[in-house]
């Protein structure tokens, strides 16, 4: 074999090596980007910038250039372009995931991929003009591609409405001994009134007004009192038979404390699953998980309620209604770590009159529990959208094992992922999706005929059905 002919095949060869492992230190990143992972983040960029620092100079040297000064400063230039479309082409993943155009967001990376592997196999075969030339094509795609997206971008961003029943429900008006779920408006939580001939139960409490970090980013607007005024009028001053939290973020459980400690309120006990930041990826530890879990923990102590902390595998009964917890555990290995305190969430099955409903709570699939947990469930006839109807939850799989006739969403006006619902739309048809804040609040009531739903509107603040406790920083 000649010694050109050598050369040829180790430059394919080298060519090759350096091609898939670029190729597999760019799906890796995006996977680390995708499913949000900021440890993995800087391990991910390394390897992508050292892929492409062995790439430019595998290029140099087979065109000649091998000085060192030329070897340096074209692989730093190198280096900073890729950077730099990186951070761009994350930028239009992040925005055009968040906004719906996912096609473009899945095809971006693949083809970055496949156009730097086709470069590198020409050029390192010394074929130039071809790999300029194909360059040329794969940006003119890319382009083409990056002008769809805007266009997507553009069309979808007010397109979410004609997925969503935004009018056309009576006004709520109370009714002794009935069966209902009461979906309290706060927002962007949950909290959730579960009512049964007389007999009543809280699921979440929606957010607080105390900031307990003193961070800027935590200083949100609380609904505590909202929710408590909206309990003791519903309830009439009666008990809450229990409460449950279904996981320690403050969204859902930072108004606890406040209805616990209320002397005109009782509790006869609580479902809090354990919280354990060792389950918890960096950037989730600077929120405020562990002071709204301690704080609930606490008020339950100074009250004196039963704390159930190992979920019942078995139903239990409150009224009508038959209540079964769902993702009761961790499941992972600390070590490993999970998505965040969403991967820890209950969802809990209410069942009465032959009529099913899953209340979501902040469910997700990062570490599976859709789809482990869609089997089990099986069909309904109301779905609480698991996390506010946001991308990551509401998978294809779960959405067609529950097909929900009606789907609630816990969110402001108009609220729920564009790709959430438009799956919602495909794979379930629903007869209704309904945001909590588009009706001031939803009452579902459980009858013979079926599920009639209720708007709840102003109740009794004046401010669109929402006390707010603006909280200080």
């Amino acid at each position: 074999m000649k010694t050109e002919e050598k050369r040829t095949i180790l430059q394919a060869i080298l060519a090759l090596a350096l091609g898939v492992g670029l190729t597999a230190a760019m799906a890796w990143y995006y996977d680390v980007y995708i499913r949000w992972n900021p440890r993995a983040y800087p391990f991910a960029v390394a390897a992508l910038a050292a892929g492409v620092i062995l790439l430019t100079l595998a290029v140099l040297w087979q065109r000649g250039g091998r000085k060192p000064a030329c070897l340096a400063w074209k692989s730093a230039v190198s280096l900073a372009v890729f950077l730099l479309l990186l951070i761009g082409v994350s930028f239009v993943i992040n925005n055009v995931m968040r906004r719906g155009a996912a096609l473009a967001a899945h095809v971006s990376l693949p083809l970055g991929a496949a156009q730097i592997y086709a470069l590198l196999v020409l050029l390192l075969l010394g074929m130039a003009k071809q790999g300029i030339k194909l360059g040329a094509v794969l940006a003119g795609i890319g382009t083409a591609l990056a002008m769809v997206a805007c266009v997507l971008l553009l069309w979808e961003g007010g397109s979410a409405g004609k997925y969503l029943t935004r009018k056309g429900l009576e006004p709520y008006q109370a009714a002794r001994g009935q069966t209902a779920i009461h979906f309290i408006n706060t927002g962007g939580g949950d909290a959730i009134l579960l009512e049964s001939n007389g007999l009543f139960a809280l699921i979440d409490a929606a957010e607080d007004s105390d900031n307990l970090t003193g961070s800027a980013e935590l200083a949100y607007d609380g609904y505590e009192r909202y929710v408590l005024g909206y309990v003791k009028r519903a309830t009439g001053g009666k008990n809450l038979n229990f409460i449950l939290g279904t996981h320690a973020h403050s969204d859902h459980i930072g108004g606890f404390d406040t209805l616990i400690l209320d002397p005109e309120v009782t509790v006869g006990r609580a479902y809090l699953k354990r919280y354990d930041p060792a389950y918890k990826k960096d950037y989730e530890l600077g929120w405020d998980n562990q002071e709204v879990y301690d704080q609930m923990v606490s008020a339950l102590f100074r009250r004196g309620v039963p704390l159930i902390q190992d979920m019942p595998a078995e139903p239990f009964a409150l009224g009508e209604f038959k209540i079964t917890i769902f993702n009761g555990e961790y499941d992972e290995d600390p070590s490993q770590g999970s998505g965040d305190e969403n991967d820890n969430s209950m969802g809990v099955l209410v069942e009465a009159l032959g009529l099913r409903a899953f209340l979501g709570g902040d469910m997700n699939n990062h570490s599976g529990d859709e789809t482990r947990l869609a089997p089990e469930i099986g069909e309904v006839d109301l779905l609480k959208s698991p996390h506010h109807g946001a991308e990551g939850s509401n998978t294809a799989e779960f959405i067609t094992a529950l097909r929900p006739k009606t789907v609630v969403i816990t969110s402001g006006p108009g609220g729920g992922n564009l790709n959430v619902l438009r799956r919602f739309d495909k794979l379930a048809k629903p007869e209704r999706v309904m945001c909590t804040g588009d009706f001031g609040g939803i009452v579902a009531v459980f009858g013979e005929e079926g599920i009639a739903y209720y708007a709840v509107g102003e109740y009794p603040s004046g401010i669109g059905g929402v006390n707010m406790e603006h909280r200080q920083p």
